[in-house]
C-alpha cells in the first residue's frame, strides 16, 4: 500500500554552481484513500566514473549535500549547488510516505555540476551592425551562467577581411576595460579613411573565477571622411 514511483521524476536542468535547480518529484501510484503525506529527499554528491555524455557515477561513494522535505502537496523542490559540488555527480534519493509506510528509495541523477566560473550561453552583440567614425555604438555583454559580477572586454578595430583571433591579423587593440553593466557605450574611433570593423572579446567574471572569453558580433565602420 505504500507509494510507488510512476515516472517523470527529473531535474529541470544540468546543475550549475550558484544556480537554483528544480527537482520534479513526478507522479506516484498510491492506493485509494492513502495519498502521499510527505517526502524526504537527500541530495548527495557522488564520485563521477564517466563524464557526460556517457555519465556514470558511483552511488556507493557519495556524501550528503542537503536534506529536504516536502508535504503531500509538494510537486518539486529546489537545490542550489555550491562550490563543494563542482565536478561531482549530483543525485537525489527520494522517499515518499503515506499512511501505510514509506516507498523504496527512488534514485534521480542530475549530472556533473559545472564549476562556478561563468560560462557564456548567448554571445555578446553590438546593437548596431554599421556605424561611422565618431558614432556611439552599444555592446551587450550577452548571457552568462552562473551570474557574473563584472565583465572584462577588449575592443579591436580590424581592417576588412582580417581575423582578430590571428596574431598576424591587421587589427588594432583599442584597450581593455571592466564594467558591472550588461551594456556599455563605445565611441567608434577614426581610422584615417580605412574601411574596417569593430569587435570585442568579452569575459564574464564572478567570485568563483574567470569564464572563457568569447567574441562579440562586429560593427562595419564607414569612415566619414571617405
Amino acid at each position: 500500500g505504500y507509494p510507488v514511483p510512476a515516472g517523470e521524476q527529473s531535474w529541470s536542468a544540468d546543475p550549475v554552481v550558484g544556480t537554483s535547480d528544480t527537482l520534479n518529484l513526478g507522479s506516484w501510484t498510491v492506493p485509494t484513500g492513502a495519498p502521499i503525506t510527505g517526502y524526504t529527499i537527500s541530495i548527495e554528491r557522488c564520485a563521477v566514473l564517466s563524464p557526460p555524455p556517457m555519465f556514470t557515477y558511483d552511488d556507493s561513494n557519495c556524501e550528503l549535500a542537503a536534506s529536504l522535505t516536502g508535504t503531500g502537496a509538494t510537486h518539486s523542490v529546489k537545490y542550489t549547488p555550491t562550490s563543494l559540488d563542482a565536478g561531482q555527480a549530483l543525485v537525489a534519493f527520494v522517499v515518499a510516505k503515506n499512511k501505510y509506510g514509506s516507498s523504496d528509495t527512488d534514485e534521480i541523477p542530475a549530472s556533473v555540476a559545472v564549476g562556478g566560473a561563468p560560462a557564456n550561453t548567448v554571445a555578446p552583440t553590438f546593437t548596431e551592425a554599421t556605424a561611422s567614425d565618431g558614432d556611439t555604438v552599444h555592446l551587450n555583454m550577452g548571457t552568462w551562467s552562473p551570474a557574473v559580477t563584472q565583465y572584462r572586454y577588449t575592443l579591436y578595430a580590424c581592417l576588412a577581411g582580417s581575423d582578430p583571433t590571428d596574431p598576424a591579423s591587421q587589427c588594432v587593440n583599442l584597450g581593455a576595460a571592466r564594467t558591472a553593466s550588461s551594456t556599455v557605450s563605445v565611441t567608434v574611433p577614426d581610422n584615417s579613411g580605412n574601411q574596417y570593423y569593430l569587435t570585442a572579446f568579452v569575459q564574464g567574471i564572478n567570485d568563483n573565477g574567470y569564464g572563457d572569453a568569447v567574441w562579440a558580433s562586429t560593427v562595419d565602420v564607414n569612415d566619414s571622411g571617405s
